[in-house]
C-alpha cells in the first residue's frame, strides 16, 4: 500500500510544476509539455512554445477558485498573432475547472497564460491536451489567404475569439451554377457574463470582391438568410461584435437550391440603389423574392438607359400579392410608385429621363421562402405611337433591332403609306436576309445610278426577289399587299407550313395567291372579316407588323 502511495505522488510531482523564476518572452518561451500541469500566479505573464506536426485541437483546462479575476491563455502563432483564447468562467456550469479548445494547422505556436480584463495576480492551474480536430475552424483563417475550403452545402462550426483584438474567420466554397444560396446560423457563448449575449456577424463576397449578403449572428437565435448567386467562387467572412466576451461559438448551416438559366435573370447584387443592375428594354426578366433578414420586406434595384427623356411603363406580375414597384429620381428620393394587394399584374406608367432611370421592385408581405415575379419595361420612342397604340409592340421590337428608326422630330408616321424604296432598304437592314446573286444586274429606266437606293434593289434584283415591269422598278411608288407577300415569300423563302386561311378576296387564280397563302399558313397575316384586302397600299405600321412577324416565325 505505502509503496502504491509512493509511485502516485511521484507521477504527480513529474505532471504539476508550480512556476518560480523571471518570466519567459515571446523570444525565449519556456517548454510545456501536452497533459502537464502547471501552477502559478499571473504577476508575470507566461510564454510557452507548442510544435504541431499535423491539424490538430489544442484542448485547454483552467483551474482558478477567483470569480471576479479570471485568467486565460492565448494561442499566437509564429508571427505573435493571436489565434485564440480560452478564459476561465464559473457561468459554464462548472465550479472547479473550465475546459475550451483551438482547432490549429501544422505548425510552430506560441501558449501565453495571463490575466483577463485585469491587472490583479490571481493564482491559476493549467493543462492541455493534444486531440483531433472537431470543427471546420482550424486556425488560422483569419485572412481570405489563409480561408478554409468547405463544401457548398456544409455545416460550418468554430469560434471567434477576443483578447485585446477581434478575430475573423474566413471560408471559401465553389458554385458550380447559378442559385439560391441559404445559411442558417447561431451563436453560444460560455460567457463570463450570462446576460451578455455572445452576437455576430457574417458577410459573403463574391471573386470580385461584391458583397452578396450579410446578417447578424444571434445568441441561441436561429437566423436565415437566402440570396441568389451566380457560378463562382465565394468567401464567407464571419466575425464578433461583441467587446465584453472572451469568444463567440457559433454553427452555420449552408444549403443551395440549382436554379435553371431560363427561370431568373440576375446578377444577385442588386440589392441597393448604387448596385442597380442594368437590364434592357422590351425583354421579359424573371427574378424572385426570397427571406433575406429577418426584417421582412426585400428590394430589387434595376435601371434602364435611355437617350433622351421619354415616357416608360413598367408591367410587372408575381405569384404573391403584395409587389410594389418604386421609380427614382437621381437623388434616390422616391419619384412614384404603384402596388396591388392581389397577386395581378401592374402596370405602370411614368416620365423616364435622359440617362439612367433607377427603378425597385419591392416585396412587402414579409419572410417568405420564395416568390418568382416577372417584368418588363417599355419606353414611347416615337411619340406618335402611344403605349395605347394597336402596334406599339411590333413597332418598337423593330425599332429595337435597329430595322426602323422613325423621322427626326422623333415621330413614326404609322399610318402614312409606306414606298418601295423604303421596303428594301429596311429588308437589306435585317441580319438574316441573304441577297445571293443569281442574274445580271440591268439598267432600269427609273433607278440612275445617282439614286439613294439604286446599290440595294439592285441586290434584290440580282437574287430574283423582284423583277420590275417594263424595265420600271418604281421606287418611289408605294406598295399593295399582294406585292408585299410576294417580296417577304421571296425574301425569307418561305413555303407552306400546315394549313392556310382562306381569305374571300384571294382566289386560286390571282398570281399572289400562293405568297398569301404561305404567308397565312405561318400566321403571319390574318386578314380582316375574312378578307385580305391583296389591292390595299401598305402603310409603315402594317409594314412593321408583317417584318415582325415574319423574324419571330423564323426564330
Amino acid at each position: 500500500m505505502k509503496s502504491f502511495i509512493f509511485s502516485a505522488l511521484l507521477i504527480a510531482s513529474l505532471f504539476t510544476v508550480p512556476i518560480t523564476g523571471s518570466a519567459s518572452t515571446f523570444e525565449n518561451p519556456s517548454t510545456w509539455a501536452p497533459q502537464t500541469v502547471i501552477q502559478g500566479k499571473t504577476d508575470e505573464t507566461r510564454f510557452y512554445s507548442l510544435h504541431v506536426y499535423e491539424p490538430k485541437r489544442i484542448t485547454i483546462t483552467l483551474e482558478n477558485d477567483n470569480i471576479v479575476r479570471p485568467f486565460a491563455v492565448t494561442v499566437f502563432d509564429e508571427t505573435h498573432r493571436a489565434l485564440g483564447t480560452v478564459v476561465s468562467t464559473k457561468s459554464d456550469g462548472d465550479e472547479t475547472k473550465t475546459v475550451g479548445s483551438i482547432d490549429v494547422q501544422a505548425g510552430a505556436y506560441i501558449l501565453q497564460i495571463h490575466s483577463f480584463n485585469h491587472i490583479v495576480p490571481v493564482d491559476f492551474t493549467a493543462s492541455y491536451t493534444l486531440e483531433e480536430v472537431g470543427t471546420t475552424d482550424i486556425e488560422p483563417n483569419n485572412s481570405i489567404e489563409e480561408a478554409t475550403h468547405v463544401p457548398l452545402q456544409s455545416k460550418i462550426t468554430g469560434a471567434v475569439h477576443k483578447v485585446n483584438y477581434f478575430d475573423q474567420d474566413y471560408y471559401t466554397f465553389d458554385v458550380p451554377q447559378q442559385g439560391l444560396f441559404t445559411i442558417e446560423g447561431s451563436t453560444y457563448s460560455s460567457a463570463i457574463d450570462p446576460e451578455t449575449p455572445a452576437n455576430g456577424w457574417y458577410e459573403l463576397y463574391n471573386e470580385n470582391g461584391k458583397q452578396v449578403l450579410h446578417n447578424l449572428l444571434r445568441d441561441k437565435v436561429q437566423t436565415e438568410t437566402k440570396n441568389f448567386v451566380l457560378p463562382g467562387k465565394y468567401t464567407l467572412l464571419i466575425k464578433y461584435t461583441n467587446q465584453i466576451e472572451p469568444e463567440m461559438k457559433y454553427t452555420l448551416n449552408t444549403s443551395f437550391e440549382p436554379i435553371a438559366e431560363n427561370e431568373v435573370i440576375s446578377n444577385g447584387l442588386n440589392n441597393g440603389y448604387l448596385q442597380a443592375q442594368l437590364v434592357p428594354l422590351n425583354k421579359q426578366i424573371k427574378d424572385m423574392f426570397y427571406h433575406n433578414t429577418s426584417y421582412g420586406s426585400q428590394h430589387h434595384y434595376y435601371k434602364v438607359q435611355l437617350p433622351k427623356e421619354m415616357p416608360i411603363q413598367i408591367t410587372a406580375s408575381s405569384e404573391v400579392s403584395g409587389l410594389q414597384i418604386h421609380t427614382y429620381n437621381n437623388d434616390t428620393i422616391n419619384k412614384d410608385s404603384a402596388g396591388n394587394n392581389v397577386p395581378e399584374p401592374i402596370t405602370f406608367t411614368t416620365n423616364g429621363m435622359a440617362g439612367d432611370n433607377v427603378f425597385s421592385m419591392m416585396n412587402t408581405y414579409g419572410p417568405i421562402t420564395r416568390a418568382d415575379y416577372v417584368f418588363s419595361i417599355k419606353a414611347q420612342f416615337f411619340s406618335d405611337v402611344p403605349f395605347s397604340h394597336s402596334y406599339f409592340n411590333e413597332i418598337e421590337k423593330m425599332r429595337d433591332a435597329n430595322i426602323i428608326k422613325g423621322y427626326p422630330n422623333g415621330t413614326f408616321h404609322p399610318n402614312e403609306l409606306i414606298l418601295r424604296k423604303h421596303v428594301f432598304s429596311l429588308l437589306h437592314h435585317v441580319d438574316s436576309v441573304k441577297l445571293p446573286v443569281l442574274r445580271e444586274a440591268i439598267t432600269f429606266t427609273d433607278l440612275p445610278r445617282t439614286h439613294t437606293y439604286h446599290d440595294v434593289i439592285q441586290q434584290f434584283y440580282q437574287a430574283g426577289i423582284v423583277d420590275g415591269y417594263n424595265n420600271a422598278i418604281t421606287p418611289e411608288s408605294t406598295l399593295t399587299r399582294a406585292q408585299l407577300a410576294k417580296i417577304l415569300v421571296n425574301t425569307f423563302h418561305l413555303s407552306h407550313q400546315g394549313e392556310a386561311q382562306t381569305f374571300k378576296d384571294v382566289k386560286p387564280t390571282d398570281w399572289y395567291y400562293d405568297d398569301v397563302q404561305i404567308l397565312a399558313s405561318h400566321g403571319i397575316t390574318t386578314g380582316a372579316d375574312g378578307s385580305f384586302m391583296p389591292n390595299a397600299p401598305v402603310t409603315r405600321q402594317h409594314f412593321a407588323v408583317f417584318l415582325y412577324r415574319t423574324l419571330n416565325h423564323q426564330k
